[in-house]
């Protein structure tokens, strides 16, 4: 009697194991596939796609990935749709147009502002400091004066060499 019941744990015991293994090793390959798109995904493959046939949470989890994905490439692509339109108008601005952030980092600029602060029209400065672009200090003078400000004021400034800041 006491081999049967030994037999039977053993029986069991391996049963178990295998079930385990199995379910481990399937785990893996599911955390894999998960992997290798997140990594596609970062690299802006936004076609790529959980191919997941998962139940339950790992099924659910799979799903709302790919929904995740349609939902951050739709955005990205508003955004880029919306930075093209800004471009667009700002090139058709005549005026310079210059926005600085709160701290003097250039967020936007057109190539007619880049003409007047005598900068390579070529030259990206999006994201650099004002005070390492514009070289006339009475002008910077006049930008700290609004930095974090909601106003708006209109300022004609003449330099030294008679170039007319407004």
């Amino acid at each position: 009697m006491d081999n049967v019941v030994l037999i039977f744990i053993t029986l069991m015991a391996s049963t178990v194991s295998i079930i385990c293994i199995r379910y481990n090793i399937r785990l893996r390959n599911y955390l894999k596939v998960f992997i290798e798109t997140s990594k596609q995904i970062s690299n802006r493959e936004f076609h790529s796609r959980l191919n997941i046939d998962a139940r339950g949470e790992l099924g659910e989890l799979s799903k709302n990935f790919n929904d995740m994905i349609d939902i951050m490439n739709s955005k990205i692509e508003e955004v880029e749709y919306n930075h093209l339109q800004m471009t667009s108008i700002l090139k058709s601005i005549s005026h310079g147009i210059l926005a600085v952030d709160i701290d003097g980092n250039i967020m936007l600029i057109n190539d007619e502002a880049k003409r007047i602060l005598k900068c390579d029209k070529y030259e990206f400065i999006e994201g650099k400091n004002i005070n390492l672009i514009i070289n006339e200090s009475s002008l910077l003078k006049e930008i700290a004066l609004f930095k974090g400000s909601k106003e708006s004021k209109y300022v004609e400034l003449t330099t030294d060499d008679e170039i007319v800041y407004s």
